[in-house]
């Protein structure tokens, strides 16, 4: 990716993810529904740790994956595992 390219994203999202009317931990939580959903294991990677760090709790999560299934469905159940592990990886550290 063009540097140009790499900057104009990282500028979108740092808007994107900024507070407003929701809040960073709802907006970590609704990326993981699209990560979930997407099956896409690195925005995982980056995103369920950021949902910890600001208050997600993991009923909280439990309920986002719920959403992330619905949207997703069987694929998305499957990656749901993953998030957990993620989670709890993180949470213990």
């Amino acid at each position: 990716m063009r540097i140009e390219t790499e900057d104009a994203f990282r500028t979108m999202y740092k808007s994107a993810l900024e507070p407003g009317e929701l809040d960073i931990k709802t907006k970590e939580l609704m990326s993981i529904v699209a990560a979930v959903s997407r099956l896409c294991e690195h925005c995982l990677h980056h995103h369920v740790p950021l949902a910890l760090q600001h208050g997600a709790s993991r009923e909280e999560l439990l309920e986002t994956l719920d959403i992330a299934v619905l949207m997703g469905g069987g694929p998305a159940h499957a990656f749901s595992k993953i998030v957990l592990k993620i989670y709890d990886q993180a949470a213990a550290s």
